[in-house]
């Protein structure tokens, strides 16, 4: 592993240069404090017992990558099973093992035909300390659609209680029913629409809370997430419709996001995933949401599943070093607009995963480019549980810019710069460019120092070779768990930017992004 030399990685200290204005106390517009788990995942249904395994074979490797979160911000993410295929999922209770599924299309990473059988559950009691939200199947109808609730509320009640239970989910991303297609043919026929969902999931809701008293459910709250739309379109509809009249339940608003489409034109790493605008604009169409049902309900809104790109991301896009890069933007920039949390999607062979779990069919289980950039997010939020947390975007001249302040009990505590040029290592100049960047708080004698945290990797392009803070995650070296490598320079190495009359400045190579510690 070769990193660029140790002076693209200095700080300077800066003389009484203004630089760009940073408040030492939050701004007056500034949104609430950042929800514990913020960063979540969301697993396809399919693929969760591959993530999770049993519980006589835990997959180990996820639990040391979750517990990396839980060092770094004093808590777990938050896992979502769900997806499309838990509209395709039927319950079958001689299966002897979790899943058996057909892929019967070879352009999709996942069985279009799947049945799961009783050790399903089992993953949801393997992970200490996590919560979970399972997916229930909106996709069945009649008889077909009550037996499959009836079968396997019971076995879900038993797994998940009120120390793991995050939420229940009633159908995944019914918007698009008409057009999607399962073992059983399309799953709505011509002509479904929002009025038509909202009489499926008031009626199965209804069912669902019915089952309750007789499925051992006791110890078991009673919360959903919805509507789990796939666009935008269909939620402020819905509430006209009046969802909220039977949303009594229902206790966070939950949407889904991906910036386009793996297959559509014109995408591409830097303009697509490493600009700041394009992140921006996604994000505030999910605020121009909570603005238009606002009227209607004062449940919290959050992005229930999301990623790069859709359709399992873009190999080359979504799972380079510049797409760890957009995670930490578009995390970042979604907590200081105020959305509540993210789920961001996995599944086994998805370009976009943060992490290949297991040695299914042949393959080796990988910690992919995106994991970094979520471990780094994780990081420089910090532990929201026990400090009230805010973040407030910096405004930056540049789309491939983008920085961060972030706020710990009513004062500045740190700030979080990215640099989204791209730089491609494969392709390299002489030497890497890099930009300084500097900064002016407004409280001149708070701060005299900050230590530095980088993600690095040897360019935008990379998909392997990365580390935060001079630690790796690689199964390889330790399955997961914290790896310090001795070539790559770290917090304790590096030398503090010097803060001088609130003043500082800080340099980061292209590609890379940096979270300065303030002292």
């Amino acid at each position: 592993m070769k990193y660029l030399p140790l002076v693209y990685l200095s700080t300077f200290s800066v003389g009484a240069y203004a630089g760009t204005l940073v408040s030492s106390s939050p701004p007056a517009n500034i949104s609430g404090p950042v929800a514990k788990a913020f960063l979540s995942y969301s697993i396809e249904f399919a693929w969760f017992a591959e993530y999770s395994g049993n519980l006589s074979h835990p997959n180990t490797f996820t639990n040391h990558l979750l517990n990396n979160f839980n060092d770094v911000q004093g808590h777990k993410p938050y896992l979502r099973v769900g997806g499309n295929t838990q509209d395709n999922a039927l319950f079958d209770p001689l299966l002897k093992v979790a899943v058996n599924g057909t892929f019967g299309n070879p352009d999709i990473a996942y069985p279009t035909t799947l049945t799961y059988g009783e050790s399903f559950f089992e993953g949801y009691q393997v992970f200490d300390n996590v919560k979970f939200s399972q997916g229930f199947n909106l996709g069945a109808n009649g008889t077909v659609g009550f037996n499959n609730l009836k079968s396997t509320l019971p076995l879900a009640c038993k797994a998940l209680n009120e120390s793991n239970l995050a939420y229940f989910e009633i159908g995944n991303e019914a918007d698009q029913y008409a057009s999607k297609k399962s073992n059983r043919g399309p799953i709505r026929a011509a002509g479904w629409n929002v009025s038509l969902w909202l009489d499926d999931w008031r009626n199965r809701s209804a069912t669902l809370e019915s089952l309750y008293a007789e499925s051992g459910c006791e110890n078991t709250p009673f919360r959903l997430t919805a509507p789990s739309f796939a666009g935008k379109t269909w939620i402020e509809p819905a509430f006209e419709a009046g969802f909220a009249d039977y949303a009594e339940n229902v206790t966070i608003i939950a949407a889904h996001s991906y910036v386009a489409g793996a297959n559509s034109l014109g995408v591409t790493l830097q303009d697509t995933l490493m600009n700041h605008a394009t992140t921006k604009s996604v994000v505030d169409g999910h605020v121009d949401l909570m603005s238009a049902v606002a009227p209607y309900t004062d449940l919290p809104y959050m992005i229930g599943e999301g990623n790069s790109l859709s359709s399992q991301g873009k190999s080359g896009v979504s799972n380079s070093f510049g797409a760890a890069l957009w995670n930490i933007d578009f995390a970042l920039y979604a907590a200081s607009v105020g959305i509540w949390r993210i789920h961001l999607h996995n599944g086994v062979g998805y370009n976009y995963a943060a992490w290949h779990p297991s040695s299914w069919n042949g393959t080796t289980p990988v910690t992919k480019a995106p994991y970094y950039g979520n471990i780094a997010t994780a990081a420089t939020l910090g532990n929201v549980a026990r400090n009230k947390t805010q973040i407030s975007s910096i405004p930056m001249s540049n789309t491939t810019d983008s920085a961060y302040a972030i706020y710990k009990d009513g004062s500045l505590a740190s700030i979080a710069i990215l640099n989204m040029a791209g730089y491609n290592y494969t392709k390299p100049p002489t030497t890497r460019p890099s930009k300084t960047y500097s900064f002016s708080i407004s409280d001149e004698s708070k701060y005299k120092a900050g230590s530095v945290k980088r993600l690095m990797a040897n360019g935008s392009d990379a998909i392997t070779g990365i580390t935060w803070d001079g630690y790796s995650y690689n199964y390889n070296l330790a399955n997961g768990k914290p790896s310090r490598l001795t070539n790559i320079t770290n917090s304790e190495q590096e030398e503090p930017v010097k803060v001088i009359n609130g003043a500082f400045n800080v340099t980061l190579p292209h590609s890379s992004f940096t979270l300065v510690e303030l002292a």
